[in-house]
């Protein structure tokens, strides 16, 4: 090799050398650019919120509720709702159970049995008190109300903390109403023809009842008119209420007497009403999970713990017994810009994962107090030119 080729080959080692040097040098500068854009993203993230007024995200809410516990409710209604997958409530009349039969003034009514009331609860439906013998109990009645409780517990130990109550004869009183604080989380009553529906008890119950423990209901029964149950849930559900209807018993035409509850619906307008509650957007609950959504949505708070580039620590907290109040709170979280997607983990362990609507992830967090990491995915971030 001649000296000039020497001296060709070290310019052009240098040359690439320098090409190199230049384009690692532009290279970091580019990455210091992306870093100052998302510490300015992530100074300028403010830490927002929104509690759902029902789960879900739902305009409203709607319970089915079934009062005394007759033999037609789990033949009929208890089939049609598992088809459906809808969730109901039933009140039970304790006393009587093991025997079958309660006598209902002059009438023998057939009852269904433990058995068949824990089938229902495993599948998911709520199993409440109606009072042991379905006394009236517009006079003071402590024993009704407890010994009630406890039989159900004892048959049924496998419920969750914290039963409801219907009141007998949609009868109670302001003392029994404070007797019931000790037993039950909260009562419902009813009653009336169903246009007096809007004007007894508080009316239709507000996102947060006037009185939990006097929680008003739609009466449904023999003389039931569809049209004017549909205005009175249009309206509960344009204001963002809770419909709440009050069944006893339901009638196929196939169905013994004898175990028939009292004042009998047909089945054809029982699928009517479930029809029409379907096709609206209501959030369908027993009675006591939409009691306690609103009891844990009032007294909620979130607290932001902890705020990284890619995480956000928080706990969401009630201060309420939490085997008792259980319901997960739907809550809207506003995320930094850049996030598309959320890890969400509880307690360190991993729970889900939601995607990200202009800047915002929903999410469903039971309020414990846990602690609650949202791990962000990031996009690609466009570098400035």
């Amino acid at each position: 090799m001649n000296r000039n080729s020497a001296r060709g080959h070290v310019f052009l080692s240098t040359l690439s050398i320098g090409i190199f040097i230049v384009l690692l040098l532009s290279g970091c500068a580019s990455t210091s650019s992306v870093d100052e854009d998302f510490d300015k993203e992530i100074s300028e993230y403010s830490f927002e919120y929104r509690i759902a007024p029902w789960y879900g995200f739902r305009t409203s809410a709607c319970s089915i509720t079934f009062d005394d516990g007759t033999l037609d409710q789990y033949l009929l209604a208890f089939p049609e709702l598992e088809k459906r997958n809808i969730k109901a409530t039933f009140f039970l009349i304790t006393d009587f159970r093991e025997t079958g039969i309660w006598k209902d003034g002059s009438i023998e009514r057939l009852l269904f049995s433990w058995e068949q009331a824990r089938t229902m609860a495993a599948a998911g439906h709520e199993i409440a008190s109606h009072s042991s013998t379905h006394a009236d109990l517009s006079v003071k009645a402590h024993r009704e109300l407890e010994k009630s409780r406890e039989t159900i517990r004892m048959h049924i130990p496998a419920l969750p903390r914290g039963m409801t109550f219907s009141w007998p004869y949609w009868r109670s009183s302001a003392a029994n109403q404070e007797i019931a604080h000790t037993y039950f989380i909260g009562a419902r009553s009813g009653g009336g023809r169903l246009s007096q529906y809007p004007h007894r008890f508080g009316g239709i119950p507000q996102k947060t009842p006037q009185n939990f423990y006097q929680i008003n209901s739609m009466r449904v029964s023999e003389k039931f008119e569809v049209r004017e149950m549909k205005r009175l849930g249009d309206r509960a559900f344009e204001e963002g209420n809770w419909l709440i209807g009050g069944f006893h018993g339901i009638d196929n035409g196939n169905i013994p007497k004898e175990a028939l509850g009292w004042d009998p619906l047909s089945f054809h307008h029982f699928k009517a009403v479930l029809d029409y509650i379907e096709n609206k957007n209501f959030w369908i609950a027993p009675f006591g999970n939409v009691l306690r959504y609103i009891r844990e949505r009032n007294f909620v708070s979130v607290k932001l713990l902890n705020q990284t580039l890619t995480t956000i620590t928080l706990a969401v907290e009630d201060n309420l017994e939490d085997e008792v109040y259980s319901q997960p709170l739907s809550i809207e979280f506003v995320v930094p810009e850049h996030w598309r997607s959320v890890e969400i983990y509880r307690n360190g362990v991993y729970d889900s994962r939601r995607n990200v609507d202009k800047g915002k992830v929903r999410c469903d967090i039971q309020p414990d107090g846990s602690e609650i990491v949202f791990v962000g995915q990031l996009y690609p971030v466009t570098q400035k030119q």
